[in-house]
């Protein structure tokens, strides 16, 4: 909860959004959604859309809010209702998908089903894209962005076999660190780090970066894409407890809540049977979705 002009409000993610959207509706200020499209030749898909859906045009956006009121009232001040661009299939390319160097970060808290994420960017690497394994490769980052710093040292080649493998159990194998122990960073911090992450980047020939994070993580992975502008850095957002802006539901938090259900269920028959009283505590960050 919070206040506005001596106002007590819900803060929740939805409510946080129109708040956003309505101060920039008061400002007459465009809200900035914009992709930097890298300048590389493009070359046809080899995989066709009955593989892999249908290809999205490279102009298709998703309007943030639903909220025809608030989309009404910011085309009436001449400002363009902010939307994504659509995410998908393209037709056309910007790498060699067989000759293409991927890397794979999971960064910040745990979630349930971050091994299925990571297989299914592999698999889809190696096998829909038929990824040469001699000059492309999808490598696992230990140790979230600090074995980035340093991805010579802090690297595992993956393939659908040994992914696959993982996909029944929780946690990351690549591992999670909280980089500035577990404080949110600087932009000091942030832009050294950032640094240090585009230099390993650059020295190790990566074309495409995926970081599955939470909201801090995927700050920083704005910063990389910033300073990288000729390779794809790819945000993956990754939260129990759902509290990152403008994504409705992300993967893990079906299970959190499914898992938190089973344990209230379970500590409730123990605290009847036993005359005790029980105290769960539940993850949540500054949100309360999972309670």
């Amino acid at each position: 909860m919070d206040t506005v002009e001596g106002r007590i409000i819900d803060i929740s993610r939805t409510t946080s959004e129109r708040l956003i959207l309505r101060s920039y509706l008061e400002d007459g200020r465009e809200f900035d959604t914009s992709v930097t499209i890298l300048e590389r030749p493009l070359r046809q898909n080899p995989v066709t859309e009955d593989i892999v859906g249908v290809y999205r045009s490279p102009t298709a956006r998703k309007a943030v809010t639903a909220d025809v009121e608030l989309i009404n009232a910011l085309q009436s001040k001449g400002v363009t209702p902010p939307a994504f661009l659509e995410a998908g299939p393209r037709e056309k390319l910007r790498y060699d998908p067989q000759k293409v160097r991927a890397a794979i970060v999971t960064t910040g808290g745990l979630a349930p089903g971050l091994h299925c994420v990571i297989h299914s960017i592999v698999k889809r690497h190696m096998h829909t894209y038929g990824i040469d394994y001699v000059q492309g490769k999808v490598f696992g980052v230990y140790n979230s962005f600090k074995g980035l710093c340093q991805l010579a040292d802090n690297h595992i080649d993956l393939d659908p076999g040994k992914t696959e493998e993982w996909l029944d159990q929780g946690g990351s194998k690549l591992g999670s660190v909280r980089y500035y122990g577990g404080e949110e960073p600087g932009a000091a911090q942030i832009q050294k780090m950032t640094k240090e992450i585009s230099a390993s980047l650059r020295h190790n020939n990566i074309d495409i970066l995926y970081v599955i994070g939470g909201d801090n993580s995927l700050r920083v992975a704005h910063e990389i894409a910033v300073a990288n502008p000729t390779r794809s850095i790819i945000g993956i957002p990754k939260t129990m407890d759902n509290d990152i802006l403008w994504v409705w539901q992300s993967f893990g938090f079906d299970t959190a809540v499914e898992q938190a259900t089973r344990v209230i269920n379970t500590m409730r028959s123990e605290a009847e049977a036993t005359r005790r009283i029980c105290l769960i505590e539940l993850f949540g960050a500054e949100s309360g979705f999972v309670v």
